[in-house]
């Protein structure tokens, strides 16, 4: 609401600026989204970290006379998104039982070329989630490098380091991230068609089938913040992961589900009186179920819960 007590040239002003901040969100949002959430992980928190930017960009002195203004932007939120990580990484350290990201629901599209393939893995759950055995720094040098092909001297003026050091904090997070095994981004048919056959299976209570699907050395990752029921260390190994996951659906039938694009590749959205409470995304290897992420977390699943309620998908 405006103030009763502006002129009509302050009034003027703030239109004006909104006019520019609107402007501005529409040219640069997907970009800054892009880096934001992958830095972070969170949605909620990348768009405050979004906000913050454009606005304090234009209220500098020098924005009227920067010639690449989205470069400006990309280098003043990478900063933020490293002072955010910096503090997330204490409190995530306090978090009960495994960190998992915000998820996203992405528009249903059966028509998904190869090439954008590898551009949707760096948003994936397994992707997010491997990125937080890095350090806040190691993070942000490895996606600006890795994902959004930064040259070292941007990157450096970033994280306030030299190139050299950049360079090397690179290589030390490419060496934490090297015996990951990584998603060789089936095709999108093909994981709902996988999809399907292990909900049908896990339904029917059909062991033969699951032990075919699912990985020997499959893992399961629950994350409820402590407000909901939820594993709170990873589940390992068929031998756990079988008799866990015909417990949980002997306990739970009144569930209902739909397969939703989630974080770029086909997932699992849980309902219980049609209320959404769980998210769960898929890793594939050879056709075989390696991870599983349950995302219980009511506070991560407001996000996509407002997503489906105003159908604005990503």
């Amino acid at each position: 609401m405006k103030n009763e007590n502006m002129t009509g040239l302050e009034l003027g002003k703030e239109e004006k600026t909104i006019h520019t901040i609107e402007n501005m969100y529409q040219a640069y949002y997907p970009l800054l989204f892009s880096i934001g959430y992958r830095m972070t992980g969170s949605v909620m928190d990348t768009e405050d970290l979004i906000q913050d930017t454009i606005f304090k960009a234009i209220q500098s002195v020098e924005w009227k006379v920067i010639e690449n203004k989205q470069a400006y932007l990309c280098k003043m939120l990478s900063r933020r998104c490293l002072d955010y990580l910096k503090s997330a990484t204490k409190q995530r350290e306090t978090y009960i039982g495994e960190w998992l990201p915000e998820p996203i629901l992405y528009n249903e599209s059966n028509d998904f070329p190869e090439q954008k393939l590898e551009e949707k893995e760096s948003i994936g759950f397994a992707y997010l989630h491997m990125l937080e055995k890095l350090t806040a720094t190691e993070r942000v040098v490895f996606l600006l490098r890795e994902v959004f092909q930064h040259e070292y001297q941007e990157i450096a003026d970033v994280v306030n380091k030299s190139e050299v050091n950049c360079r090397k904090v690179y290589s030390r997070a490419k060496a934490k991230l090297h015996n990951i095994e990584r998603d060789p981004l089936i095709d999108h048919r093909q994981n709902q068609q996988l999809i399907h056959q292990f909900i049908s299976a896990l339904n029917s209570g059909d062991e033969i089938k699951l032990s075919q699907l699912l990985a020997d050395d499959v893992v399961i990752y629950s994350d409820g913040g402590g407000k909901v029921m939820a594993a709170t260390r990873p589940i390992n190994n068929l031998s756990r992961v079988l008799p866990f996951l015909l417990g949980i659906v002997r306990k739970t039938r009144d569930y209902t589900y739909e397969i939703k694009v989630i974080n770029g590749q086909p997932g699992v959205l849980f309902f219980r009186d049609e209320q959404l409470v769980s998210v769960c995304q898929y890793t594939w290897i050879n056709q075989q179920i390696k991870q599983l992420h349950f995302l219980l977390n009511p506070d991560k699943l407001r996000y996509i819960a407002t997503q489906l309620e105003t159908s604005k998908f990503i």
